[in-house]
Protein backbone atom coordinates (compact mmCIF):
# COMPACT_ATOMS: atom_id res chain seq x y z
CA UNK A 1 0.00 0.00 0.00
CA UNK A 2 2.73 2.49 0.95
CA UNK A 3 4.68 1.35 -2.10
CA UNK A 4 1.85 2.70 -4.25
CA UNK A 5 1.91 6.03 -2.40
CA UNK A 6 5.65 6.29 -2.95
CA UNK A 7 5.19 5.58 -6.67
CA UNK A 8 2.50 8.27 -6.90
CA UNK A 9 4.71 10.79 -5.13
CA UNK A 10 7.53 9.96 -7.55
CA UNK A 11 5.19 10.37 -10.56
CA UNK A 12 3.95 13.73 -9.27
CA UNK A 13 7.54 14.79 -8.47
CA UNK A 14 8.70 13.96 -11.99
CA UNK A 15 5.66 15.73 -13.42
CA UNK A 16 6.28 18.90 -11.39
CA UNK A 17 10.00 18.92 -12.22
CA UNK A 18 9.46 18.52 -15.97
CA UNK A 19 6.61 21.06 -15.93
CA UNK A 20 8.82 23.64 -14.24
CA UNK A 21 11.61 22.98 -16.74
CA UNK A 22 9.13 23.31 -19.65
CA UNK A 23 7.85 26.60 -18.24
CA UNK A 24 11.38 28.00 -17.91
CA UNK A 25 12.45 26.74 -21.34
CA UNK A 26 9.46 28.37 -23.05
CA UNK A 27 10.26 31.86 -24.22
CA UNK A 28 6.81 33.33 -23.64
CA UNK A 29 4.14 30.79 -24.53
CA UNK A 30 3.27 27.13 -24.10
CA UNK A 31 0.94 25.41 -26.57
CA UNK A 32 -2.26 24.41 -24.80
CA UNK A 33 -2.31 21.13 -26.77
CA UNK A 34 1.11 20.16 -25.42
CA UNK A 35 -0.01 21.11 -21.93
CA UNK A 36 -3.15 18.95 -22.21
CA UNK A 37 -1.16 15.96 -23.46
CA UNK A 38 1.29 16.35 -20.58
CA UNK A 39 -1.49 16.45 -17.96
CA UNK A 40 -3.30 13.46 -19.51
CA UNK A 41 -0.07 11.45 -19.52
CA UNK A 42 0.64 12.27 -15.87
CA UNK A 43 -2.93 11.46 -14.79
CA UNK A 44 -2.94 8.18 -16.73
CA UNK A 45 0.37 7.05 -15.19
CA UNK A 46 -0.85 7.92 -11.69
CA UNK A 47 -4.15 6.14 -12.29
CA UNK A 48 -2.51 2.96 -13.59
CA UNK A 49 -0.14 2.88 -10.61
CA UNK A 50 -2.97 3.46 -8.15
CA UNK A 51 -5.16 0.68 -9.52
CA UNK A 52 -2.43 -1.74 -10.65
CA UNK A 53 -3.45 -4.45 -8.17
CA UNK A 54 -7.08 -4.66 -9.28
CA UNK A 55 -8.36 -7.11 -11.89
CA UNK A 56 -11.28 -4.91 -12.84
CA UNK A 57 -10.38 -3.30 -16.18
CA UNK A 58 -12.51 -0.26 -15.35
CA UNK A 59 -10.21 0.78 -12.55
CA UNK A 60 -7.07 -0.23 -14.36
CA UNK A 61 -7.36 0.94 -17.95
CA UNK A 62 -10.74 2.34 -18.96
CA UNK A 63 -10.46 5.69 -17.19
CA UNK A 64 -7.00 6.56 -18.66
CA UNK A 65 -8.17 5.46 -22.12
CA UNK A 66 -11.29 7.64 -21.88
CA UNK A 67 -9.21 10.61 -20.68
CA UNK A 68 -6.66 10.15 -23.46
CA UNK A 69 -9.44 9.83 -26.05
CA UNK A 70 -11.07 13.01 -24.79
CA UNK A 71 -7.79 14.93 -25.00
CA UNK A 72 -7.14 13.56 -28.51
CA UNK A 73 -10.61 14.63 -29.68
CA UNK A 74 -10.21 18.12 -28.24
CA UNK A 75 -6.84 18.51 -29.95
CA UNK A 76 -8.06 17.14 -33.29
CA UNK A 77 -11.34 19.03 -33.46
CA UNK A 78 -10.21 22.39 -32.09
CA UNK A 79 -9.88 24.60 -35.11
CA UNK A 80 -8.31 27.41 -33.13
CA UNK A 81 -4.80 27.50 -31.77
CA UNK A 82 -4.37 28.28 -28.08
CA UNK A 83 -1.20 29.35 -26.34
CA UNK A 84 -0.79 29.73 -22.60
CA UNK A 85 1.38 32.44 -21.13
CA UNK A 86 4.17 31.21 -18.90
CA UNK A 87 2.95 30.99 -15.31
CA UNK A 88 5.81 33.09 -13.99
CA UNK A 89 4.72 35.96 -16.26
CA UNK A 90 1.20 36.15 -14.79
CA UNK A 91 1.82 39.49 -13.06
CA UNK A 92 3.58 40.84 -16.17
CA UNK A 93 0.53 39.96 -18.29
CA UNK A 94 -1.84 41.65 -15.84
CA UNK A 95 0.27 44.82 -15.71
CA UNK A 96 0.63 45.02 -19.51
CA UNK A 97 -2.81 43.79 -20.62
CA UNK A 98 -3.66 47.09 -22.36
CA UNK A 99 -0.42 47.03 -24.36
CA UNK A 100 -1.02 43.42 -25.43
CA UNK A 101 -4.60 44.25 -26.48
CA UNK A 102 -3.29 47.21 -28.50
CA UNK A 103 -0.79 44.95 -30.31
CA UNK A 104 -3.54 42.40 -31.01
CA UNK A 105 -5.92 45.06 -32.35
CA UNK A 106 -3.20 46.60 -34.58
CA UNK A 107 -2.34 43.16 -35.94
CA UNK A 108 -6.02 42.35 -36.58
CA UNK A 109 -6.65 45.65 -38.35
CA UNK A 110 -3.53 45.55 -40.54
CA UNK A 111 -2.96 41.87 -41.37
CA UNK A 112 -6.10 39.79 -40.84
CA UNK A 113 -9.32 39.32 -42.77
CA UNK A 114 -12.79 39.36 -41.23
CA UNK A 115 -12.79 35.58 -40.68
CA UNK A 116 -9.67 35.59 -38.51
CA UNK A 117 -9.64 36.48 -34.85
CA UNK A 118 -7.18 36.83 -31.97
CA UNK A 119 -8.56 36.83 -28.45
CA UNK A 120 -6.73 37.59 -25.25
CA UNK A 121 -8.19 35.63 -22.37
CA UNK A 122 -6.98 35.71 -18.79
CA UNK A 123 -3.98 33.39 -19.23
CA UNK A 124 -3.98 32.55 -22.93
CA UNK A 125 -4.10 33.87 -26.46
CA UNK A 126 -6.53 32.19 -28.85
CA UNK A 127 -6.01 32.36 -32.63
CA UNK A 128 -9.00 31.46 -34.81
CA UNK A 129 -9.03 31.06 -38.58
CA UNK A 130 -5.37 31.93 -38.98
CA UNK A 131 -2.52 30.22 -40.78
CA UNK A 132 0.46 28.91 -38.85
CA UNK A 133 2.58 31.78 -40.22
CA UNK A 134 0.05 34.36 -38.98
CA UNK A 135 -0.08 32.69 -35.57
CA UNK A 136 3.72 32.75 -35.41
CA UNK A 137 3.81 36.45 -36.34
CA UNK A 138 1.24 37.25 -33.64
CA UNK A 139 3.17 35.29 -31.02
CA UNK A 140 6.42 37.05 -32.00
CA UNK A 141 4.82 40.50 -31.71
CA UNK A 142 3.31 39.77 -28.29
CA UNK A 143 6.48 37.99 -27.16
CA UNK A 144 8.71 40.91 -28.17
CA UNK A 145 6.46 43.28 -26.24
CA UNK A 146 6.63 41.05 -23.15
CA UNK A 147 10.42 40.75 -23.43
CA UNK A 148 10.78 44.55 -23.51
CA UNK A 149 8.58 44.99 -20.42
CA UNK A 150 9.76 42.00 -18.39
CA UNK A 151 11.80 42.79 -15.33
CA UNK A 152 14.76 40.62 -14.43
CA UNK A 153 13.50 37.83 -12.18
CA UNK A 154 15.42 37.16 -8.96
CA UNK A 155 15.99 33.80 -7.31
CA UNK A 156 13.32 34.75 -4.76
CA UNK A 157 10.83 35.35 -7.61
CA UNK A 158 11.53 31.89 -9.02
CA UNK A 159 11.28 30.20 -5.60
CA UNK A 160 8.00 31.97 -4.82
CA UNK A 161 6.66 31.03 -8.25
CA UNK A 162 7.63 27.36 -7.89
CA UNK A 163 6.14 27.05 -4.41
CA UNK A 164 2.94 28.94 -5.21
CA UNK A 165 2.26 27.58 -8.70
CA UNK A 166 3.61 24.03 -8.52
CA UNK A 167 4.55 22.60 -5.16
CA UNK A 168 1.58 23.78 -3.07
CA UNK A 169 -1.10 22.74 -5.61
CA UNK A 170 0.50 19.33 -6.12
CA UNK A 171 0.94 18.65 -2.41
CA UNK A 172 -2.77 19.38 -2.02
CA UNK A 173 -3.56 17.22 -5.09
CA UNK A 174 -1.53 14.31 -3.72
CA UNK A 175 -3.31 14.56 -0.37
CA UNK A 176 -6.73 14.58 -2.07
CA UNK A 177 -5.70 11.68 -4.34
CA UNK A 178 -4.54 9.61 -1.36
CA UNK A 179 -7.81 10.23 0.47
CA UNK A 180 -9.84 9.37 -2.65
CA UNK A 181 -7.83 6.19 -3.32
CA UNK A 182 -8.15 5.13 0.31
CA UNK A 183 -11.93 5.65 0.20
CA UNK A 184 -12.25 3.74 -3.09
CA UNK A 185 -10.08 0.87 -1.83
CA UNK A 186 -12.05 0.64 1.42
CA UNK A 187 -15.33 0.49 -0.52
CA UNK A 188 -14.19 -2.39 -2.74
Amino acid sequence: MYDMYLKLIIIFGIFVTISIIMDFKAKNFISENHNMIWYALMFSCAHIVAFNNYDNPYYKFITPVVLSSFVACVIIFHKNKRYLFREIDKKLIDENRDGIIEIINNYKNNYLDDKSEITLLKNRVVFEGMSNAQVEEGLILIGDFLNKNRKKYTVADYVKYIVKSWILPYVISIAVAFIAIKLIMNSL
